[in-house]
């Protein structure tokens, strides 16, 4: 189902960008006098150009946006965090060594070179992750744990339980307790772990 609805909004980016597209090209000059409220061809070639130029990268912005939310709600903090560090290194980059030397050339191509690179990134970790991948649990400890990644994907962020990862904690609770290897245990915690085993054993 992730896979379904990734695709139908990866389609959906694809046709409202190429519209979006058609529109500023066709339509540009007369968009940037209606909001800019000025007839200075400077100012009117200028925004056009970069209206025209970004625009099919709204594209690239769909796609990096979706896969960084759908990264979030499978549990990923991290990998998303990487995609705005990469956007904080290239645009210092191009503030200290592009825009210097080729202007608003530079300025214009910043952002669509950086959805580009951040969107590689963050669909590179979203197909590759596991979870998305399809892997089956091997047995009911297995399943257990992958019960424990759903539960924190539903946690609220900065709360405790999203801080004392309370959901991962109850998965390997449960694995614990039902692997092969564990000859003796126990612990006093609430109907939940018990819950996470019980669901593990008829998963697997």
């Amino acid at each position: 189902r992730i896979l379904k609805a990734i695709r139908f909004c990866y389609t959906y980016d694809f046709v409202v960008a190429s519209v979006i597209t058609l529109i500023l090209w066709t339509f540009g000059p007369t968009l940037v006098r209606l909001v800019s409220g000025s007839s200075d061809p400077t100012v009117i070639g200028n925004a056009t150009r970069y209206l025209r130029i970004v625009g099919p990268f709204y594209f690239i912005l769909g796609l990096l946006n979706q896969t960084k939310m759908s990264l979030q709600g499978i549990g990923k903090k991290i990998l998303p965090m990487v995609s705005s560090v990469i956007e904080l290194i290239g645009k210092s980059l191009f503030v200290a060594l592009l825009i210097p030397r080729f202007a608003y050339g530079a300025v214009i191509w910043c952002e669509p070179i950086i959805w580009c690179v951040m969107a590689t990134q963050l669909m590179i970790s979203f197909f590759t992750s596991p979870y998305i991948r399809g892997k089956q649990p091997a047995n009911a400890a297995d399943a257990a744990e992958a019960i424990g990644l759903g539960l924190q994907a539903f946690c609220i962020p900065g709360s405790v339980a999203d801080d004392r990862k309370v959901g991962i904690g109850h998965g390997n609770l449960a694995a614990r307790l039902l692997r092969e290897e564990t000859k003796c245990f126990a612990f006093l915690a609430g109907h939940e772990s018990f819950a996470a085993a019980e669901g593990a054993i008829k998963i697997a």
